[in-house]
């Protein structure tokens, strides 16, 4: 008589013991982020949409991690249109690693990550905040990532990027040279590392 051993997650997998002893198995294979998604622990911060009315640096986007687990990123994305007066066709996204809040300068909003699961109560605890296109600023130091990104293009980035408890991420951007209106956004999306 055949036995079914399966795991309490609901996801499917299981082990089978047939008739003469042998273990047959099944799984699924499973993106990280649906799973995260399923369970209320995948969310998307991201800043709206910014009208940059120059071409200096200016803040974009922060996120300062306080959870007591990690959270992944496999993918961000970025979108800027209709630059006006730029001399060439890209912008750039810069990141810097370990900046306080409290180093944040200029005019910053407070922004709540979206959970990606609608019937989830859960939130991610932490600080996140957007720019304001009129000087949001705070950063300095030379950047762990700089990223040109080509205007007029939905650009999206394939990243293995980790966030420990208390970890913090700044993203700036540069608008093309003589740029006076540029609007652009970023979003993230991350998952709760599973144990």
């Amino acid at each position: 008589m055949a036995t079914t051993i399966q795991d309490g997650t609901g996801l499917g997998y299981s082990v089978k013991v047939d008739e003469t002893n042998k273990l047959e198995v099944r799984g699924i294979i499973e993106d990280g982020r649906v799973e995260g998604a399923s369970n209320g622990e995948t969310y998307v911060i991201e800043s709206p949409i910014l009208t940059q009315t120059s071409s200096s640096e200016n803040g974009l986007l922060y996120m300062l991690f306080d959870e007591d687990v990690s959270f992944y990123a496999t993918t961000f994305s970025s979108q800027a249109r209709y630059t006006t007066s730029g001399s060439f066709n890209n912008y750039l996204i810069q990141a810097y690693k370990g900046v306080a809040a409290s180093a944040l300068t200029g005019t910053w909003v407070n922004t709540t990550p979206l959970n990606t699961n609608f019937g989830s109560s859960n939130t991610l605890n932490g600080t996140f905040k957007y720019g304001s296109p009129t000087g949001a600023t705070g950063f300095s130091g030379t950047p762990i990532i700089q990223l040109p990104f080509p205007v007029n293009v939905f650009n999206q980035v394939n990243t293995a990027l980790v966030f420990p408890k208390g970890s913090s991420l700044l993203l700036t951007v540069t608008p093309p040279t003589n740029n006076t209106s540029m609007p652009v956004n970023f979003n993230i999306t991350v998952t709760k590392l599973l144990k």
